[in-house]
C-alpha cells in the first residue's frame, strides 16, 4: 500500500517518521447510520492518548466505501485537529473511481493531511484474496494460494484439516481469476531472481 505526503514542503517541513503503529480509526455511526463525528473524535483522542505513532482514516476498518465524500472531509478535518500534530495523519483512498480518488486526495491536502495511502487497484483484481483469509480456515487458503504459484506446500499440520474439495476449488479459482487480471507492475529498478 504506497503512502504519498499530501501537502508537506519537503524544504520547511520535517520529515515525517513513518514507522511504528497506525491504526485504521473506526467511523463511529449513530444508530440512524448517520456520521457521529463527535463519537469518531473521541475514538481518535484515545488513540492518540493511547500512544499510537499514527493514524489511518479512511480506510476499510473505517468503511470508506460507505462514507459520502462530503462525510470524509469531516473526518479528515477531525482526525487532524484532534492529533495536533502529534502524530501523522493517513487518510485511506479506496475510491471507485479516478476522478473520487483525486477529489478525496485533494481534499487531504487542502485538509493538511500529512499522506495518503492508495487502495485502488485492489478493488480490480485483489480484493477477491483478501477475503480468503475471512474464515477459519484461512491458514490452508493462504498456504494453496502459495503453493498454486509456486512458492511453498499446501500442506497444514494437524489440527488444521485440508480443505474440501468445494473450497479447494473456490480458492483455486479465485486465483487463477486473479492471477489472470493482476496489472503489470512497473519496473522500478529492483532485481528479480
Amino acid at each position: 500500500m504506497p503512502i504519498h505526503t499530501a501537502h508537506r514542503n519537503p524544504m520547511t517541513t520535517p520529515a515525517v517518521a513513518w514507522q511504528g503503529v497506525f491504526p485504521a480509526v473506526t467511523t463511529q455511526f449513530r444508530d440512524d447510520f448517520s456520521l457521529d463525528i463527535d463519537a469518531t473524535a473521541a475514538v481518535i483522542g484515545a488513540l492518540v492518548r493511547d500512544g499510537v505513532s499514527g493514524l489511518t482514516i479512511c480506510g476499510t476498518a473505517s468503511e470508506n466505501t460507505s462514507l459520502t465524500r462530503a462525510e470524509k472531509s469531516p473526518i479528515m478535518e477531525t482526525a487532524v485537529s484532534v492529533a495536533a500534530g502529534r502524530v501523522p495523519v493517513i487518510c485511506g483512498v479506496a475510491e471507485f473511481t479516478s476522478v473520487f480518488a483525486i477529489e478525496t486526495t485533494k481534499e487531504a491536502a487542502r485538509q493538511k493531511v500529512d499522506g495518503m495511502a492508495e487502495l485502488v487497484p485492489l478493488y480490480e483484481w485483489f480484493m477477491p484474496l483478501l477475503h480468503l483469509d475471512a474464515r477459519p480456515d484461512l491458514v490452508q487458503r493462504i498456504k494453496l494460494c502459495e503453493h498454486l504459484v509456486g512458492h511453498g506446500s499446501w500442506r497444514t499440520r494437524p489440527p488444521r484439516l485440508a480443505l474440501p474439495d468445494a473450497d479447494r476449488t473456490f480458492v483455486e479459482q479465485a486465483m487463477a481469476n486473479a492471477l489472470k487480471h493482476r496489472p503489470a507492475l512497473p519496473d522500478v529498478g529492483l532485481a528479480r531472481p
